[in-house]
């Protein structure tokens, strides 16, 4: 009777379950399907094949993520802290991109400007990610602290959509 018990746990279980190659970000799996409430997603204005999920975030550095869905997976994530607190953007931008550079190596292109900063990672030895980008604005009235996840997937798609798109000028 108590093994009864346990399989809708185990069906469950076995079904949130990605079974294809995926890199995980703060509990998102880039190139998994997207666990969230489906319904509350909107799709993109000129890509049907793309649907856009926000949700806020609890008890960490950023305050919302923004998740594209591509065909059903997770392709794209973004990190979003928006604050008046300039020297806590400054703190744990400085502390991210440290993070950044531990986990994936240098970043390709470092930008430190007055007011900004900006890493983007595109050189990686890794099956899923195609780029991360980091940036960090600390200005007058708000900072703010961005990063980007894009799956290889994404890019591949986004690049045969404008191919496709500037087709149409061939012949003028």
């Amino acid at each position: 009777m108590k093994k009864l018990l346990l399989l809708p746990a185990l069906i469950l279980g076995f079904s949130f379950a990605c079974d294809q190659p995926y890199e995980e970000i703060a509990g998102i799996k880039i190139g998994c399907p997207y666990e969230g409430n489906l319904a509350l997603g909107y799709k993109d204005k000129d890509d049907d094949q793309i649907t856009h999920f926000s949700e806020r975030m609890k008890d960490g550095f950023f305050d919302r993520v923004k998740i594209k869905v591509l065909d059903g997976n997770v392709e794209e994530i973004s990190f979003l802290n928006l604050s008046k607190d300039h020297e806590d953007i400054k703190t744990g931008g400085d502390a991210l991109f440290e993070a950044l550079n531990e986990r994936w190596g240098n970043a390709d292109i470092t930008q430190e400007l007055n007011i900004e900063t900006v890493y983007s990672f595109k050189n990686m030895d890794d099956s899923i990610l195609y780029e991360i980008f980091a940036k960090r604005v600390l200005m007058e009235p708000v900072s703010s602290m961005t990063v980007v996840y894009t799956s290889k997937k994404m890019k591949d798609h986004i690049d045969s959509r404008k191919t496709s798109r500037y087709q149409q000028f061939q012949g003028f």
